[in-house]
């Protein structure tokens, strides 16, 4: 028995000392001007864009009335500066694809106690119908957090995660590839161009929902109350050609997860002045003259409900 443990030691040990040299060359050695493993596969993300920028720029010792957290509709549907406005300072945290299983540990690392006075948590259909690898890639490479780095790939469960883990250690001290141009300084996209075309709306499925997303979702609204920070969950505009009935059998869903917690679900996809290509650049994002009516709104929706503090006379 003895014998059999050391050569299965023996035999990790080599096989740990061969992955990491391979890693290593793949990290270093570069084509076309980037390392070669990320040629390997398109689930690696490269260092750099908005998550990079927005977690540098990110003040721990700050103290934000607002912090955003959720998907692209997140970082595309509230503007910092129009916040400001309002007199509120506000972080947006989201991130491409970034699923309740990403928010989850966003949220362990950065929504302290006494710097964070609400979290705003955006939710849509495609959010919890996501496995969260493209967020985790992501994430895992450009979050400043490195707990939160390793949090996300160990509870991925996917090696692909792990993997783009060890492409963050070992490309430490690379600096980033990538820059994106529509950030604005709070962790905001902006985009000014409007749909100028016809879109097909896909149905909600919601066979596709996935149930250990849900569980994370309601981790992360625990966590907010364990922590004393009042959180509102939050769906944005939708458009009036995308699926309505769909949608309100995902607000039931949503409701049955805030409801027991006490989380007030501000739904704000249907029933809004909108127009489809006026406000919206794509087939579910907002646009930058979208925003402005969407965040005006949601400001005064939060100020009458007692969850934000009133606007300061002139």
């Amino acid at each position: 028995m003895g014998r059999f443990l050391r050569t299965g030691l023996l035999f990790l040990a080599v096989s740990l000392v061969v992955y990491l040299s391979a890693m290593l060359v793949l990290c270093r050695v570069e084509w076309g001007g980037y390392p070669l493993v990320f040629r390997t596969g398109d689930h690696y993300h490269l260092k750099g864009g908005l998550a990079y920028t927005k977690f540098r720029e990110w003040d721990p010792g700050a103290q934000y009335d607002v912090l955003v957290v959720g998907s692209s509709h997140a970082y595309r549907g509230y503007d910092p500066r129009l916040f400001a406005a309002e007199g509120l300072s506000m972080f947006n945290l989201g991130s491409s694809a970034q699923t309740p299983l990403n928010t989850r540990a966003v949220l362990r690392q950065y929504a302290r106690p006494g710097h964070v006075g609400l979290v705003l948590f955006d939710v849509f259909e495609g959010a919890v119908s996501n496995d969260g690898l493209e967020s985790t890639s992501e994430l895992v490479m450009n979050i400043g957090s490195g707990t939160a780095a390793m949090e996300m790939a160990l509870v991925q469960r996917d090696l692909r995660g792990l993997n783009q883990l060890v492409v963050r250690w070992m490309l430490a001290d690379r600096a980033p590839d990538v820059v994106d141009s529509t950030y604005v300084s709070g962790g905001f996209s902006e985009r000014t161009d409007s749909l100028d075309h016809a879109v097909e709306y896909r149905p909600f499925n919601r066979s596709l929902v996935r149930s250990e997303q849900l569980a994370y979702m309601a981790d992360c609204l625990a966590l907010c109350r364990e922590r004393g920070i009042p959180v509102v969950v939050v769906t944005h505009p939708q458009p009036h050609q995308a699926d309505s009935l769909g949608h309100l059998a995902f607000r039931t869903i949503i409701d049955s997860l805030c409801a027991p917690q006490g989380v007030p679900y501000l739904d704000m996809a249907l029933g809004h002045a909108l127009d489809d290509r006026a406000h919206f650049y794509d087939h579910n994002h907002l646009n930058l003259a979208g925003v402005r009516r969407f965040n005006a709104d949601l400001v005064g929706r939060l100020r009458a409900a007692g969850l934000i503090r009133p606007a300061v006379g002139p």
